[in-house]
């Protein structure tokens, strides 16, 4: 389709941005934190982030949520 990404591009536009972390509930910590976005991981389709907190980054992977009306 005209206009649209293919997930492929929409991935590799994501690759190296910077993201807030918000909608957690397992590790609600990380919400209003800013995350580096490295890679995705097809197997799990999970984003490869790190987290940047106080005392350095720390890697986790978070799934994309495409907000209201998914």
């Amino acid at each position: 389709m005209a206009g649209y990404l293919t997930e492929s591009e929409a991935v590799s536009d994501l690759i190296g941005s910077t993201a807030l972390i918000t909608g957690l509930v397992r590790s609600a910590e990380f919400n209003g934190k800013l995350c580096r976005i490295e890679a995705f991981d097809p197997e799990v389709r999970r984003y490869v982030v790190s987290v940047f907190v106080e005392g350095g980054p720390v890697p986790a992977k978070l799934r994309l949520d495409a907000g209201p009306g998914k």
